[in-house]
Formats: C-alpha cells, sequence, structure tokens
C-alpha cells in the first residue's frame, strides 16, 4: 500500500493516502506520506486556484495560501506569490497609465523594472503616449490655424463685400439719375 500511494504521488494523483494499520517506524512513515500527500494536495490546490484567478479570470493579486509547507515547498509558494505580487503592480501600472490616456492626460507613463515581454508592453505603451501627446499638440495647433484662416477669410469677404457695394451703390444711383434726366 505504501508504494501504491508513492508511486500515485510520483505519478500525479494525490487522491491515495497510506490506509495500513501499522505501528513503530511503519506508523511514522505513513503518517509522513499521508501529511505529505495533504500538503501536496492542498499546494496544488492553491497553485491551481491563483493560476485560475490570474491567467482565467484575469483577477490580480491571487496569493498562494499553504499552511505547514518548509524548505522547497516554502521556496515554490514564496516564488509563485512573488509573481503575482510583481505581475498585478506591472498590470496595474498599466491599466492606471492607459485609464488616464482615455481620459486625455498624456502626461504620465509606466515606470517599471520589468524586462522581456512586459518590458516591451511598457516601453511601447510610453511611445504611444508620446505619440498621440505629439498629434494632439499638432492637430490643436493645424486647429487653430485653420480657425485663424477662416477668420481671416470671413474678414477679408466682408472688407471685399463692403468695398464693391459702396462704389456699386453710387455707380446705381448716377445711373438712376442719368435715366431720369433727358438728354439733349
Amino acid at each position: 500500500a505504501i508504494a501504491e500511494v508513492t508511486t500515485a504521488v510520483a505519478n500525479g494523483d494525490l487522491s491515495k493516502k497510506v490506509t495500513l494499520n501499522v505501528k513503530g517506524e511503519t506508523l511514522e512513515l505513513k503518517n509522513t506520506i499521508n501529511t505529505m500527500v495533504d500538503q501536496l494536495n492542498s499546494f496544488g490546490s492553491e497553485v491551481n486556484r491563483v493560476t485560475h484567478e490570474m491567467g482565467t479570470e484575469g483577477k490580480l493579486g491571487g496569493q498562494v495560501n499553504v499552511k505547514g509547507v518548509e524548505g522547497t515547498w516554502k521556496d515554490v509558494t514564496d516564488n509563485v506569490n512573488t509573481i503575482s505580487v510583481n505581475l498585478t503592480g506591472q498590470l496595474r501600472a498599466v491599466a492606471e497609465v492607459v485609464a488616464g490616456v482615455i481620459k486625455g492626460d498624456f502626461t504620465r507613463s509606466i515606470v517599471g523594472e520589468a524586462s522581456s515581454e512586459v518590458g516591451t508592453l511598457e516601453s511601447n505603451i510610453n511611445q504611444m503616449i508620446t505619440n498621440l501627446k505629439d498629434s494632439t499638440q499638432s492637430m490643436t495647433v493645424a486647429k487653430e490655424a485653420e480657425r485663424s484662416a477662416s477668420r481671416i477669410k470671413s474678414q477679408f469677404l466682408a472688407n471685399m463685400s463692403h468695398e464693391i457695394r459702396t462704389p456699386m451703390h453710387g455707380i446705381i444711383g448716377f445711373t438712376e439719375l442719368t435715366l431720369d434726366t433727358e438728354l439733349r
């Protein structure tokens, strides 16, 4: 039964436990194996929960919580929790800056120490913000230039209309006088 349980654990099956009625050193071995199965089961469930929350549900900040782990299992638990904290911090920083950009705030950028894919994402978003800021400023300048040109055009047309109408009134008046006068 002990070999059956340890073989099952080695194959990833944590559903079996040693159920022999034993005494002495064999009882101690039975209890150690059963405790190991319980801890591995708890550890596996917690890691699966956190990775499912983060990877599938998109919930950030999950932490693996396994009681009584020590040594390598504690190190693995701490490392998974560190990954969760770091990834959560990086993604929240990205989300915060992107939310600002959506509201038109181009003054912020992502400050992070990430490398590889996350670092590239941060760098690309920061470059996108710079490009959007530059484009927005250029469009604002162009829009103001268009408004100014439209104002100048309107003023020009108003002046030209006045300059053409005033002499035309004189010509029309003179023509009417001429038509009303007999020629000799």
